[in-house]
């Protein structure tokens, strides 16, 4: 494989582990909006309800019934707590009979339900085992936690192996040895470095996050040293709800620090909020490593880019900004800004991220930024994204006039561009 091969194939590799990555966080999103919606419904009572009477033997009971019995069950559990912890109660004999009444009441609803009066005990037992599972729709944002960290741990993975592949004098540095019979295994040089880069990476992920960051900021030539703490409090919230059920462990706290340590044994949720602002810190990381590295590539070997294209990052921000992941974008200027490949992308990036912050904190957090912002050397089409960042709509609606007569602007880029939506709420906006 020749230089330039090596060199176009790390760039392809690492572009498709970050789209990768993006991608399957647009999967974990909508897994999200359905939990919110279809998993909490498995927590309704109705359903709860009808898998009681399912466990009970009666599938086909009417769901004003099964819903009567289930509200049974916890009547008679509240009933029976009350009498236990009550102090109205002068002796023992007098709460066994408010018990004994509670009871007897319930064995009526059964039979009226056409259940076994002396089924009791197994209806509470299956109570107590649909009701010990804990919400659904929690478990399913703590699961798509995990999902999530995997996920980012494959992409940390993908691109140490591609940073080996690409140099893999990295292999000799190592101190292995290699066997003959190892090489000849394999049915070229090729595929014996790409597995020896697995291997590699493999045993670099077996290792801690900062080990992982410390290889990525030689690999990179990009400063990592602030991504472990960027992500721990996410990597181990994680690791509890794989390894002690969600509940803070003494290593949790060691690791998290004093600021964040919680009562050891407490249940540590995920919510929907958090698992966002986790997904968010995870994608800022990937932006970021991706898009050094392919800058550490292409200031390494600028011949034959004229081929492939240069896949910027234009593309995943855009895709960032019209899915609405604006706590993704509003730290990413500042963090890869310097690493775009050209000016365009820059600026293009630069108000993307903009556009985001003003989502978020309106356009007084970015006014005077745009305002000072030195276009004057630049496409047209900025003009027309600082007068939509400042809603300038007098001067952009000119301006977007005059881009669409000389085919800058389309259809399409009117109706997706985000920062474009307030010449869309416009109803004299003109068109292409």
């Amino acid at each position: 494989m020749t230089d330039q091969n090596r060199t176009q194939q790390a760039w392809m590799e690492v572009v498709t582990a970050r789209d990768e990555f993006l991608s399957s966080q647009d999967s974990i999103i909508d897994l999200m909006e359905i939990s919110n919606t279809e998993a909490s419904k498995l927590d309704l009572p109705a359903h709860l309800a009808q898998k009681l009477a399912s466990a009970l033997g009666r599938p086909d009971m009417e769901a004003a019934t099964s819903a009567a019995i289930y509200a049974g069950v916890q009547q008679l559990i509240l009933e029976i707590n009350q009498a236990q912890e009550s102090t109205d109660v002068s002796d023992e004999s007098e709460q066994n009979e408010r018990v004994s009444r509670a009871i007897d009441n319930f064995r009526s609803q059964l039979e009226e339900a056409g259940i076994d009066s002396n089924a009791i005990y197994q209806v509470l037992n299956h109570y107590w085992k649909i009701n010990r599972r804990g919400p659904r729709s929690a478990m399913m944002l703590e699961a798509l936690l995990i999902t999530a960290v995997s996920q980012f741990e494959v992409f940390i993975s993908q691109v140490i192996s591609s940073s080996v592949k690409y140099n893999p004098s990295v292999l000799k540095r190592s101190g292995r040895e290699f066997g003959f019979s190892e090489v000849l295994a394999h049915h070229s040089i090729e595929d014996f470095i790409a597995s020896a880069a697995d291997d590699y990476a493999d045993k670099i992920m077996g290792e801690s996050m900062a080990k992982w960051m410390a290889y990525l900021e030689g690999a990179v030539r990009a400063p990592t040293d602030w991504v472990s703490d960027y992500m721990n409090e996410t990597m181990q919230r994680r690791h509890i709800h794989v390894h002690n059920g969600g509940r803070v462990s003494a290593r949790y706290n060691e690791n998290v620090g004093s600021r964040l340590s919680q009562p050891l044994g407490a249940h540590l949720a995920v919510s929907a909020e958090y698992l966002i602002e986790a997904i968010d810190r995870m994608a800022v990381v990937v932006m970021y490593v991706s898009q050094a590295a392919l800058f550490a590539i292409f200031t390494t070997n600028k011949k034959g880019w004229e081929e492939i294209g240069l896949f910027d990052i234009g593309d995943p921000a855009f895709h960032l900004l019209s899915g609405n992941r604006h706590g993704v974008l509003v730290p990413l200027f500042e963090k890869i800004g310097d690493y775009a490949l050209d000016v365009s992308a820059r600026e293009h990036l630069r108000a993307n991220c903009w556009q985001a912050r003003k989502t978020i904190h309106g356009l007084g957090s970015v006014r005077a930024e745009v305002l000072a912002w030195d276009i004057s050397s630049m496409n047209k089409r900025f003009l027309l994204a600082r007068q939509c960042l400042l809603e300038d709509l007098v001067a952009a609606k000119e301006t977007l006039q005059s881009l669409i007569e000389i085919g800058e602007v389309s259809t399409l880029d009117l109706a997706t561009w985000p920062i474009l939506e307030p010449l869309r709420r416009s109803q004299t906006a003109p068109t292409p």
